[in-house]
């Protein structure tokens, strides 16, 4: 399937959202932004996820040229075992992939910091070791040589990933007073620190490391962790929550 296509033109060539993708030995769902049919898709994918009982499921970015000619993404829905995202990890593969959590999943621990503004054309942000500190604050039990991170840092912005693996909870962003919103709290009470609230949401797509949006190379990641890179990619467990 063409990465550039929409959606509805898919389903009206195929007359199904779903179809089996060689590059990913998988089916794969379409789901769409642009229209109002991506949640039959989506949860198809859930579905054979829960049946298959050792998957995941991943959203793969595409993205289509609309009237005006300007580009917009869109997601197709793909379930693979963790193996198969280490190895192309590993092997550095670009899969132009994001996990998506889902409510009910057992997750660690995370948070997303971007620092982007400027004050007299000088960047604003906060060093990583500011940012392992404040987390340490909020989180007593985590510690610096064991978080999981990635990110990269350029002279226009500072970003990163850090997975704390000392905590766990279970994702839980449908039921709107739960710990998803907790932590979104947290994240908007502490914007000096570049925390990003969004990023608890429900059915939330994060980049995996060394993957990118088509047609753009992956950003260096910088990688501080003593795991390997395969365990880093991962913000989940590998077993599911019964």
């Amino acid at each position: 399937m063409n990465s550039s296509i929409s959606p509805k033109a898919y389903k009206q060539q195929t007359g199904s959202t779903r179809q089996y993708s060689r590059e990913y030995d998988a089916h794969i769902f379409v789901k769409s932004h642009r229209e109002n049919i991506g949640v039959i898709p989506q949860n198809l994918a859930f579905r054979r996820a829960d049946e298959d009982g050792d998957c995941f499921t991943y959203g793969i970015i595409c993205q289509f040229t609309d009237a005006a000619g300007k580009k917009k993404d869109y997601f197709k829905y793909v379930n693979l075992t963790n193996e198969k995202i280490s190895k192309w990890v590993r092997e550095g593969q670009n899969k132009q992939l994001c996990e998506l959590f889902r409510d009910g999943q057992l997750v660690k621990l995370y948070f997303d910091f971007d620092f982007d503004k400027k004050v007299d054309g000088v960047l604003q942000y906060k060093t990583l070791s500011e940012i392992q500190d404040w987390i340490i604050d909020q989180f007593p039990l985590a510690n610096k040589e064991t978080m999981n991170i990635s990110g990269y840092t350029t002279s226009e912005k500072h970003s990163y990933h850090i997975i704390v693996l000392e905590y766990k909870f279970i994702y839980d962003a449908g039921a709107g007073n739960g710990v998803c919103q907790a932590l979104g709290e947290l994240c908007t009470e502490n914007k000096d620190f570049g925390a990003d609230e969004s990023v608890y949401s429900k059915h939330r797509n994060m980049k995996i490391i060394g993957n990118s949006k088509p047609g753009k190379q992956a950003k260096a990641a910088m990688i501080k962790a003593k795991a390997a890179p395969s365990k880093v990619t991962s913000y989940k467990f590998e077993k599911r929550v019964q």
